[in-house]
């Protein structure tokens, strides 16, 4: 029986485009746990600003539940997922945790012009990747089965990289 696959890592890491190359070549769909909590909750930024990081998380927790619930996928779950050990719980009864990692040189260069990186707000210096990467780090240590480096590689050779270690369970 399928699996889902959950990518985790920091905002630039390559999740997003990771996860749309990852889906067709492990024909599952592709469910993007940002844009899934967007659908439901309008713009996230606007969203948090109202009514906190608390109620932030506990939607992110409940979204997750509804798109484990629909069935495999391939998951680009948001940097913070791993934050609630409930969400790895189920995470990890429900498929294979994927950690995508990359420098912090990378990940500020990927992140340039973003907008849609909520836990950096409007920095991407180096201090606050790095202030992300101690909290998260071991989180995400401790939740992957696999951890897999994106740093000059294309989201297809890590997609296929994947998609070869999940292929020798």
């Amino acid at each position: 029986m399928p699996r889902s696959i959950f990518l985790i890592g920091l905002p630039g890491v390559g999740k997003s485009v990771v996860s749309m190359r990852l889906a067709g070549l492990v024909a599952l769909s592709r469910v993007g746990l940002d844009d899934a909590m967007a659908a439901k909750a309008g713009v996230l930024r606007d969203y948090i600003q109202a009514h906190g990081w608390p109620a932030f998380r506990e939607l992110e927790s409940q979204t997750l539940a509804e798109i484990v619930a629909a069935g495999p996928a391939v998951v680009d779950c948001g940097g913070g997922v791993v934050e609630a050990p409930a969400n790895v719980e189920l995470m990890r009864r429900t498929g294979v945790i994927v950690w995508l990692r990359a420098t912090v040189g990378t990940m500020q260069e990927r992140l340039q012009g973003s907008h849609r990186r909520m836990a950096l707000g409007s920095a991407t210096d180096d201090d606050k990747i790095r202030e992300l990467l101690a909290r998260r780090g071991p989180l995400y240590t401790a939740a992957a089965a696999f951890t897999v480096d994106t740093d000059g590689k294309t989201p297809v050779a890590v997609a296929e990289e994947i998609a070869t270690l999940l292929h020798d369970l």
